[in-house]
């Protein structure tokens, strides 16, 4: 894409020793209220470089998530410890198990087996994790470069909707008409599900609901036919904040 002159925003592997070498760079200085970006729900670490990448010079934004850093590790340890538990129990059942020994260290000797965690396996991803590089060769912000970057994730999460959410990962139907039909609505719901979802992106609702959350406070207003008139139940101040940013209140 650099020799063609494609314009990209790219997210970098840590498999890279670039991308590895741009975290450690950066990783004492990037936690500050001056690197702050808040996207979404979440409260980001980043800043912007120019580097030379093979003969190439690009832009290297790195990223780093607290929240998520702390919640990754906590995930990791858990699991690593349910799972050298399990080992414990019947380490002849998880000798030769590829998951297993890429956390712990299976090893027999004479009549037993000794069990231990791979602890550098571990700080290997703990030193990674909240962390995100993206490169591109002409978005010069980084918040610029994450607002691409998940634009495109949202694609991405749309046709993940369509098969979850909207339940159209099999559309268990038997005939062409009725597939195009299910197949439709699934994609007004996901033009719907997209538009809450700048909504609550513009006016900050991440903050304070997730998708779902927000949906179930919408879902709880009742209007009621009483002798053939409708009567509305009065709004909470929740259903009424939500309201007013979708632009629902005259």
């Amino acid at each position: 894409m650099l020799e063609r002159g494609r314009k990209f925003v790219i997210s970098m592997p840590f498999t890279t020793k670039f991308t590895r070498e741009l975290v450690d760079k950066n990783r004492e200085t990037i936690d500050q209220f001056k690197n702050s970006v808040i996207i979404g729900g979440d409260s980001l670490r980043g800043v912007t470089s120019l580097e030379k990448w093979c003969k190439y010079q690009v832009y290297t934004h790195v990223f780093y998530n607290p929240t998520a850093a702390v919640a990754a590790r906590e995930r990791l340890i858990s699991r690593v410890t349910r799972m050298r538990e399990a080992a414990s129990i019947d380490p002849k059942k998880y000798a030769g198990d590829k998951e297993f020994t890429k956390w712990l260290s299976i090893e027999k000797i004479g009549d037993h087996y000794k069990v231990d965690v791979r602890v550098e396996a571990i700080d290997d991803v703990k030193r990674y994790a909240g962390w995100m590089v993206l490169l591109s060769n002409h978005t010069e912000n980084h918040l610029d470069a994450i607002q691409i970057y998940r634009a495109k994730d949202i694609v991405e999460k749309g046709f993940m909707k369509l098969k979850n959410s909207l339940d159209l990962g099999r559309l268990r139907v038997h005939g062409g008409i009725a597939m195009q039909n299910k197949i439709f609505i699934g994609f007004v719901a996901l033009i719907m599900l997209s538009e809450i979802h700048n909504v609550m992106l513009q006016h900050c609702l991440y903050r304070k609901w997730t998708m779902k959350q927000l949906l179930r406070i919408i879902g709880k207003r009742r209007v009621q036919k009483i002798g053939g008139l409708r009567v509305e139940a009065p709004l909470t101040k929740d259903q009424r904040d939500i309201c007013d940013a979708f632009g629902l209140l005259l």
